[in-house]
């Protein structure tokens, strides 16, 4: 995705809807020279971005987040081509799209970011980040390396609060790796390819200018830390009702 076309849709779609231009505050705060309309709330929130290896204990993070601040967070949900797997709910789990819809919108930049796993794309779309923060609430981003990458290339129209959360030892990440249930699409074959992938993403980890790193080697003490960075960052967070 070029960032010239993400510009274009964040004109069309953002600016046509009153955002005008966003600036990001180092409280939590996103100012706009547009009119926002946002169910009365008068403030727009920086959304976060939960970024790491897989293994990482990213989605465990994100479930903590959005039960210690209910109705605070809000998870921004992707966009599948695949089809919903038994107890999976169309809008909450994804958004289950055909590949012709999915190729148009990436064509038409209005993916954040958007890649294909197993032959199934999958994609976070700018106008779900869009309702999040029309509603008052902070969105939530679970990205993998691939995912943020893709980000940082639109850091100068969409800038959220990255995070990375980091397994503390290449044998914990392979060990809990290997201890995930194996869905359809998965075996032992792909975990070892998550691995090397992992590796080879080292130097980019290292070098990205996260907001904050965490080493989540010991749950509790890795919410505690997660906390601590929300309240900081969000000093309003129990404002949003």
């Amino acid at each position: 995705m070029l960032e010239s076309q993400y510009g274009n849709y964040c004109m069309d779609h953002m600016q046509d809807g009153g955002f005008g231009t966003l600036q990001y505050k180092s409280n939590g705060e996103v100012e706009s020279d547009g009119e926002v309309e946002n169910d009365g709330v008068g403030l727009l929130l920086r959304p976060i971005a939960i970024c790491g290896k897989s293994g990482a204990g990213k989605s465990t993070i994100v479930k903590f987040i959005q039960s210690e601040y209910k109705g605070k967070f809000e998870l921004v949900v992707s966009q599948t081509t695949r089809k919903p797997r038994e107890g999976e709910c169309d809008g909450v789990d994804y958004y289950f799209v055909s590949r012709e819809d999915m190729a148009r919108k990436i064509e038409n930049g209005e993916f954040i970011e958007s890649q294909s796993v197993h032959g199934n794309m999958y994609g976070t779309s700018f106008g779900e980040v869009e309702r999040i923060m029309r509603s008052g609430k902070i969105g939530i981003l679970d990205v993998d390396i691939q995912g943020l990458k893709m980000i940082s290339r639109c850091s100068k129209i969409f800038d959220p609060l990255c995070l990375c959360i980091m397994p503390p030892t290449d044998e914990e990440q392979e060990k809990r790796l290997l201890e995930r249930p194996i869905g359809p699409e998965g075996n032992r074959h792909d975990i070892r390819t998550r691995l090397r992938t992992s590796h080879s993403e080292e130097n980019f980890l290292k070098n990205y200018r996260f907001d904050a790193i965490i080493v989540n080697d010991e749950l509790e003490k890795t919410k505690m830390m997660m906390k601590s960075i929300i309240n900081e960052r969000y000093p309003n967070v129990n404002e949003i009702v």
